[in-house]
């Protein structure tokens, strides 16, 4: 009898969830085993890292940082015993009795700062050798009684947060990407109220200080308990302004059911899904979070750890062989063999695509990374050979692991357009099917005037580069931008799962200009390129309400600005002045010095600098607008949308007198916390 071959196909217009990051926590016996640790440190963070592809730590940091005592430095120095420090490691001893002023003297960040040196800054120096960016969740460890509770003092938990990053700010030149609210809340004490509380707090006293981390809650023990907990958050005011993550354990309550509904709240709410421990948790965990709970980010446990302590159960990707402590060897964990197959092939910023079998005993997942590559991962039941529909033209490399055949490389394939990839997988396991080369373009979404693209605001001007977005250039001749140019249609899918197409400004086969749409949910989303009925291009972005840029002189994102001088004079007549003019011979624009006048008092000029930008009109207040003109500060009149032009922003600056004579002068702005872009002005 033949046995049929397993078709999959592959519908890159069916978008899930963007991804962002395989997580591991910052644990690797860098404290407990500091001899055996310098000899396999290098190897260990060179295989997590370039072999297996974790971008995302966990940075623990316990609760009793806050006490005057720094047991941890006594411990690391040999004063004091292992168990007398973990004793003290949740006594928290509050600063003072005031939770807005921090008396720096009554924090101690020894072990954290230890951590950061140890494990964090090498595994951030390799990603960001392979041009990658590490994400660094700051994760509150809260698992023993004290007299003095975070939990119960919102403002001290917030207060405890600043402290933290401000000491981070200063000693590494970063703060973390997301703050992890509470490990483990039910385990831990905790209730939903006081976690929606302490992100509320903690939010508005960061974002005071200029710091805009994601948070990230409950992540419960039980998976049940997660949704028990996040329906409390979400009734306290605020709450749903700055969280941006459900978390969850695996160590209870584990159902499809409650996965899904995991799945659904995220989407519910417009933010992702993350499971960030189970020890144990293997690849069939992975691919239902993956798939049921629309997971983003995922986490089996720790780094590694060491043979002579333990053993494979799966709390490690890597377990450390120290029988030779001289020649310590790492070793890949069992279950991490499988969860390779993922990770190191569907990196940030991958956005799952729709992926249909044939057969339900060959679940695919497929994903298009921000390079264009498009990866396909199939958890097979059993030994059979199969065919994928949809993917693009190019070669293809193949890779399985199955329980008796370890990161197996089978033939390259290579496919025209339009054809089938043919292969199989000689056993159940994993089989990853991942592009090598391919005739596709990265779509690369950035803002207009800035030319970033770490986040673009909510009705802001963006540009998209790709490939073959269009037939030829055409530009929108009307106010009313339409959203459908030579056949090109862009298609947001913003967190909720809403679907938007943007009002466009311009088209051409390289690049297109739109506006992102007014109505669209922030947090992560997805950008579609439609040409007909086919999606051609395929990009991740992060959407915020504010994301500032300002246009400059020469459309680079540097230097002179898109910007002219308003001059009103004692009378009340006004005059805007130019700053800047082409200069032919040397081909490029050069400043016209800004003339701010004699000094008169009450009689003199006042000069203002009229900036033009996008992503700025929904600050939250004019007074969360700041500039400085070279080290003076410079007062903000406005800040808003310029009337009948779709998607440009002004912001008025008054310069201030005590600039006259100044010359070249860097102009510093900043909306809600966020700098622009920084250009140069001159001052006569």
């Amino acid at each position: 009898m033949v046995q049929q071959q397993v078709v999959i196909t592959l519908n890159p217009g069916v978008t899930f969830q963007t991804m962002l990051g395989w997580e591991a926590t910052a644990q690797a016996g860098q404290f407990a085993f500091r001899t055996a640790f310098s000899k396999y440190k290098d190897p260990l963070f060179d295989a997590a890292v370039n072999d297996l592809g974790i971008n995302r730590v966990r940075l623990e940091i316990q609760n009793g940082v806050e006490n005057p005592v720094d047991y941890f430095t006594m411990y690391y120095n040999g004063q004091i015993s292992s168990s007398e420090w973990r004793a003290h490691r949740y006594e928290v001893i509050n600063d003072n009795d005031d939770p807005f002023v921090i008396n720096p003297a009554r924090f101690q960040f020894a072990t954290i700062d230890q951590t950061i040196d140890t494990v964090i800054i090498p595994i951030k120096q390799r990603l960001e050798a392979r041009g990658e960016k590490l994400y660094v969740n700051l994760t509150y460890v809260d698992f023993g009684p004290s007299a003095f509770e975070h939990k119960d003092y919102a403002e001290e938990y917030a207060e405890f947060m600043l402290a933290t990053f401000l000491h981070l700010r200063d000693r590494y030149g970063w703060t973390p990407d997301s703050i992890e609210i509470v490990l483990e809340a039910d385990n831990a004490s905790w209730n939903g109220t006081q976690v929606g509380q302490a992100i509320v707090a903690t939010g508005d006293r960061l974002k005071a200080n200029g710091f805009h981390p994601s948070f990230v809650a409950p992540s419960t023990t039980n998976m049940g308990n997660a949704i028990k907990f996040f329906d409390q958050i979400v009734q306290v005011p605020r709450a749903t302004q700055y969280i941006s993550e459900l978390s969850y354990h695996r160590y209870g309550g584990v159902s499809d059911e409650n996965l899904q509904t995991i799945g659904n709240r995220a989407l519910q709410y417009g933010i992702s899904a993350a499971h960030l421990e189970l020890i144990g948790a293997n690849y069939l965990d992975l691919h239902k979070d993956l798939t049921l709970g629309r997971n983003s980010s995922w986490s089996q446990f720790t780094l590694a750890w060491v043979t002579s302590d333990g053993f494979d159960d799966g709390g490690k990707y890597y377990v450390v062989d120290d029988h030779d402590p001289n020649q310590p060897v790492v070793q890949v964990g069992s279950r991490t063999k499988f969860l390779r197959q993922y990770f190191q092939y569907v990196r940030r910023g991958a956005v799952r695509i729709g992926a249909v079998s044939g057969n339900p005993e060959f679940e695919p997942l497929a994903f298009v990374n921000p390079d264009c590559k498009q990866t396909v991962i199939i958890k097979a039941e059993r030994s059979v050979g199969f065919s994928i529909q949809g993917l693009p033209s190019g070669v293809y490399g193949v890779k399985y692991t199955t329980d008796f055949n370890y990161n197996v490389d089978r033939a390259d394939v290579t496919i025209n357009a339009g054809q089938s990839l043919q292969t199989s997988i000689l056993a159940p396991g994993v089989i990853t099917i991942y592009a090598k080369s391919v005739s596709c373009a990265p779509l690369v979404n950035v803002s207009a005037a800035s030319y970033r693209s770490e986040e673009l605001a909510v009705e802001s001007m963006v540009a998209v580069f790709g490939k073959d977005l269009a037939e030829k250039p055409v530009f929108a001749r009307e106010t009313q931008l339409p959203t459908s140019m030579d056949g090109t249609v862009v298609r947001i899918k913003d967190s909720r799962g809403l679907s938007w197409d943007a009002p466009l400004f311009f088209v051409s086969p390289y690049q297109v200009n739109y506006q992102m749409p007014p109505d669209v949910s922030s947090g992560p989303a997805v950008v579609s390129v439609v040409r007909g009925a086919e999606t051609s291009a395929l990009g991740s972005v992060l959407i915020k309400q504010v994301a500032p840029g300002l246009f400059t002189a020469d459309a680079s994102g540097r230097g002179l600005p898109a910007a002219v001088a308003l001059r009103i004079k004692a009378d009340g007549s006004q005059r805007y002045e130019p700053i800047f003019r082409f200069d032919a011979d040397q081909n490029r624009y050069v400043p016209i010095a800004i003339d701010l006048g004699p000094d008169l008092g009450a009689e003199s000029d006042q000069v203002f600098l009229l900036l033009f930008g996008t992503g700025i009109r929904r600050r939250s207040a004019l007074s969360a607008v700041k500039a400085r003109v070279g080290d003076i500060e410079s007062p903000v009149a406005n800040a808003e949308a310029v009337a009948n032009f779709v998607g440009l922003d002004q912001v008025a600056l008054r310069l201030p007198r005590s600039l006259a004579g100044r010359g070249a002068a860097d102009v510093s702005l900043s909306v809600d916390g966020k700098p622009c872009n920084l250009v140069t002005v001159n001052i006569k």
